[in-house]
């Protein structure tokens, strides 16, 4: 997801240039003969918002991802909130399961979601 992030950093930095930019030509201001447009100072208004179109994009894309699109997602047990460890596998190929679970027997308990056995493929 990065890439939307710089993607957002650029239409805010394009839109903060076009915003400087633009709002000193549209003025009728008699310079002698000097820029309008100043790129040094123009350059100060296109950073700061450069970084407010990475740093909003940053905070949709989270709350897209983490907040509003993992919901009901995640693994979840009862026995969490009493001080146990869950060790969620989400996918794994059917040659590993028995290795996985043999590798965990030796930490304590292991519990397995109804309708899922080692040997079966789901």
């Amino acid at each position: 997801m990065p890439w939307i992030v710089v993607c957002g950093a650029i239409i805010g930095g394009v839109s903060g240039f076009l915003l400087a930019s633009l709002t000193q030509k549209s003025y009728a201001v008699h310079t002698g003969g000097m820029q309008v447009v100043t790129l040094w100072t123009d350059g100060i208004i296109t950073y700061e918002l450069t970084m407010l179109g990475a740093i909003l994009t940053t905070g949709l894309v989270f709350l897209l991802t983490g907040v509003l699109g993992g919901r009901g997602q995640s693994p979840y047990a009862p026995e969490i909130s009493e001080g146990k460890v869950l060790v969620g596998v989400a996918s794994a190929p059917a040659s590993l399961r028995n290795k996985i679970i043999e590798s965990l027997k030796p930490f304590g308990e292991i519990k397995q979601p109804q309708g899922t056995s080692p040997d079966s493929g789901a």
